[in-house]
């Protein structure tokens, strides 16, 4: 069996696109996406003891990633900040 560390590793593309499809789907923007990404990863090692071994990997990193796009959005919402109209009508 792989090491929390390996299998993390393993899933970092996969991740990434998933963070990517987040960020683009409002915000269309790429570097929202990798500021993501590098979040949820940063974030896992932290919550490692929450995460139950023989449970999928995957499924719990695109929890964390889901989560803290929803945080951040909400906090964007709070802070006034929103996307330009031309990208919100496309």
């Amino acid at each position: 069996m792989m090491r929390f560390e390996e299998e993390l590793v393993e899933l970092l593309p996969r991740l990434c696109r998933f963070a990517r499809g987040l960020a683009r789907g409002l915000a269309r923007n790429v570097g929202d996406a990798d500021d993501l990404c590098q979040a949820a990863i940063e974030r896992a090692p932290k919550m490692r003891g929450q995460w139950q071994q023989g449970t999928r990997l995957d499924s719990w990193m695109y929890r964390i990633t889901r989560n803290l796009w929803i945080d951040e959005r909400s906090a964007a919402g709070r802070r006034g900040v929103h996307a330009p109209i031309d990208e919100a009508v496309n």
